[in-house]
């Protein structure tokens, strides 16, 4: 197989791959699924600690 062939290969199985799914490995190897949930209450808190006197209007 050429570089060329090789290069096409790798670019048509990149294209396959679903990068949808994140996770945190534990030390202990553990893989912990990072769900939606978990993102948008993360943003929330970052929100409320830059920015609390609009949280403290609601």
């Amino acid at each position: 197989m050429s570089g060329k062939e090789v290069r096409q290969k790798d670019k048509q199985d990149q294209e396959k791959v679903d990068f949808h799914e994140a996770a945190i490995v534990t030390e202990s190897g553990e893989e912990i699924a990072i769900t939606e949930e978990m993102v948008r209450k993360a943003i929330h808190q970052l929100d409320e600690e830059a920015y609390p006197e609009v949280e403290e209007k609601k």
